[in-house]
This record gives structure tokens, C-alpha cells and sequence, in this order.
């Protein structure tokens, strides 16, 4: 797979510290590290009601403390005198790369603090500042290290983005977003991982997509996935606009791209899912292609294997039976209509292969909890009056 070497973003992990989770500890450990030592022990005061904190005026000392006790969060000075602020960070990551740092910053230095985030801190503060600002900070820090790794797909083609989503196998842990508002509204809220765009959206699309991810979420792992053969001068232009950290040519390779994500999101392949066979890999696209209408006859012809046979290998192999597996692409197509448009139930029940509104209507209910209806405007009310929604014919 060109470019798929996860670079510097791979090692980001879910906890605060590998098996053992601030929340199992009592209160966070903070570190504050800031060489005016009127700073730090205010700082210090600040943080004392909800942390237990941990002073350092120097990077040898900060450095000890991080690798011999527990450290849940860093509250770094990027001014400090001692050492260049972006030094220290680069040691405290490399000694603790899971280790979420904050850094602290003047009003006139904001362009160091946001190097900073580009180069792995999880935040920055501008001085002065209140002890609200910096314990939410912290607190949203933690709060992000320890909640499920977040991957968001992101383009227009939603059957194939949720074969991939399948192929992942991190269910809830991944979402699929057809259009630049939902990117916004999930990084926003859930600072994804990993982001992989896919260039079915159009490369005008990708290029803002992928500006607007570097900037509210710049230490995501980002992806652009495309048919470089086809458009090699536009995937020249965002390669040099907003440098992904990987390329991921199409066809998808469902495999390798398992493998990268695994690399990517956990540092390491991931040892507990089996390797796709040929057979399934058929059938995963048959189901992408042609998920309106299908027979398991028909996608075991495409798989070349007998019914039977490739019911017992889907199961094996993606941890899910072939018809629940069907149902959950078109539901994510449903989704994605439901969110975009004004159609009609029953044509969306049309548009993704079910036999009517009140079938989809019960399937829907059953899988997610909540109404078709309800979904439509429980997204409706997250954002601005719509402009440019699909309309029915």
C-alpha cells in the first residue's frame, strides 16, 4: 500500500497510561512543568482541588517523573527559558507517546502553540489564564485519551465506505459521514483518531474536508484514499496542501487497509481478526455494489464458492453473519439519507433495498433505538437551518 506508513500520529493510544486509567486511580496526576517556580506553584494551587500535581523546572526532572511515576497529563510552560518548549515536548513524547500534554503559551506566541498541537500536544492555553481554563483543559485531555478510539470515513460513496467500516471491525468506534457539515459536527465533538477520505466526494470536496480536519483536529491520523491513476494532478494538489499521512490507492485492498488503521490508531497490527479470503473480499464488494437486491445465490456465484461455504467463511471472518451484514451497509446508507435529504421514508426504504417504510421503519427502530423520524431530527437540530439538501423529485 503506497504510503502506508502511519508516520508520527501512530502511536496514539486510549489511555492515560498503558493498563491502568486515571478514572481506576482516584484523582489525575498532573505534571507542571514551568521553570518559574512562582508560575508553577501557581499553577499548582489552581489544580490542587481536583489533581494531584507534580512539579518540574527542567526536562531531565520532568523526564524522571514521567518514566518512574504514574503521570496522567502534562501541563507544559512553552516558554520555558531552560530548554526550547518544543524540545521538551518532542522528549516527553518519545519517552511517553500516549502521554497527553497541554501547553501553556502567551498571547503573542500563538503561533508556537499551535506547532505544538501539530507536533502531538493535545491542547493549548493562552497566559493569563484561570484555573477553570486550565482544569478543563485537562480534563478534556484525559477525557479524550480515555474515551473509544473515534475513526471517521469520510465521502460520498456510503455503501463502500461502510464495507470498509465492516472490515474494520470496531463497530460504534467508527462513523461514516457523506458530507463537509458532518465532518465539521464529528470533530467537533469527538476528535476522531484516524480520518480516511475517500475521493468519491470530488477533490474540491476532499481538499476543504481535509483543510478543514488539519485545522480543528490537526493531530488525526489523515488519509486520502483515490484512484491516483486517474487523478494524479489533483491528488498532487492536496498531498501538497494539507500532507496526508498516508495515500491509499483504490481499489481498497480490504487487508492492508485493516492492517494500516490497526498501525495507525494502536501502534501495532492487530493479532485478533483473521485474515480476509479471497472468497469474502469477493462477496464484501458483490454486497457494496449491488446491496438493493441480492440473493446469498447470487453473491455466492460472485464469490465463486457454494452458499453454505461462504456463510460459514463471512461469519468466521468478519464476526458477522452475511445478512446482518447486508442490513448494517443499508442502514448506513439510510443514515446518510435521512441526514442529507428530504425524502420520503419510503423512498428511502426504495433507495437502499428495503421492501418498504415500515419494514425499514421496525429494522431501523430495532437496531439503533430510536425512529427513523427521530434520527432525522435529532441531526436536525445539531446544526444550522439547512442549505442545498436533496430534494425528491
Amino acid at each position: 500500500m503506497k504510503g502506508g506508513t502511519p508516520g508520527r500520529r501512530a502511536g496514539i493510544r486510549a489511555t492515560t497510561r498503558e493498563g491502568d486509567p486515571a478514572s481506576s486511580r482516584g484523582r489525575p496526576v498532573v505534571l507542571v512543568i514551568e521553570d518559574d517556580s512562582g508560575g508553577g506553584e501557581t499553577a499548582g494551587l489552581a489544580l490542587d482541588d481536583g489533581f494531584e500535581v507534580r512539579r518540574a523546572a527542567d526536562v531531565s526532572t520532568a523526564l524522571q517523573l514521567v518514566r518512574r511515576e504514574v503521570v496522567d497529563a502534562v501541563l507544559l510552560d512553552i516558554l520555558t527559558s531552560r530548554v526550547d518548549g518544543l524540545e521538551m515536548l518532542a522528549r516527553l513524547k518519545d519517552a511517553r507517546p500516549s502521554l497527553p500534554v497541554i501547553v501553556v503559551t502567551g498571547f503573542d506566541r500563538a503561533a508556537v502553540g499551535t506547532e505544538a498541537i501539530r507536533r502531538g500536544a493535545e491542547d493549548c492555553v493562552t497566559k493569563p489564564c484561570t484555573a477553570g481554563t486550565l482544569g478543563a483543559a485537562i480534563e478534556g485531555a484525559l477525557h479524550r485519551r480515555t474515551a473509544p478510539i473515534s475513526i471517521l470515513l469520510v465521502g460520498t460513496d456510503v455503501t463502500l465506505l461502510a464495507t470498509l467500516k465492516a472490515v474494520l471491525r470496531r463497530g460504534d468506534l467508527t462513523e461514516i459521514a457523506s458530507g463537509a457539515t458532518a465532518v465539521f459536527e464529528h470533530c467537533a465533538h469527538f476528535r476522531p483518531r484516524l480520518g480516511m477520505i475517500d475521493d468519491s466526494m470530488g477533490w474540491g470536496q476532499v481538499l476543504s474536508v481535509a483543510n478543514a480536519m488539519r485545522r480543528s483536529a490537526p493531530d488525526t491520523v489523515l488519509a486520502v484514499g483515490c484512484s491516483a491513476d486517474r487523478h494524479a494532478d489533483a491528488l498532487s494538489d492536496v498531498v501538497a496542501s494539507v500532507r496526508p499521512d498516508a495515500v491509499i490507492p483504490k481499489p481498497y485492498d480490504f487487508n492492508q487497509f485493516r492492517t494500516w488503521v490497526d498501525v495507525a490508531v494502536d501502534g501495532r497490527p492487530g493479532g485478533g481478526s483473521r485474515r480476509l479470503s479471497p472468497p469474502v473480499v469477493r462477496a464484501l464488494e458483490y454486497v457494496a455494489r449491488q446491496y438493493q437486491a441480492l440473493t446469498v445465490d447470487a453473491a455466492a456465484r460472485a464469490a465463486a464458492v457454494s452458499p453454505g461455504y461462504l456463510a460459514h467463511l463471512f461469519s468466521a471472518e468478519t464476526g458477522s453473519t452475511f445478512w446482518r451484514h447486508v442490513t448494517s451497509v443499508r442502514l448506513e446508507l439510510v443514515r446518510d439519507l435521512l441526514s442529507q435529504t428530504d425524502y420520503k421514508l419510503g423512498h428511502i426504504a426504495a433507495r437502499a433495498g428495503f421492501s418498504d417504510g415500515p419494514h425499514l421503519w421496525r429494522v431501523f427502530h430495532q437496531r439503533y433505538g430510536e425512529t427513523p423520524g427521530h434520527y432525522r431530527r435529532r441531526v436536525a437540530d445539531r446544526r444550522e437551518p439547512a442549505t442545498g439538501r436533496r430534494h425528491a423529485g
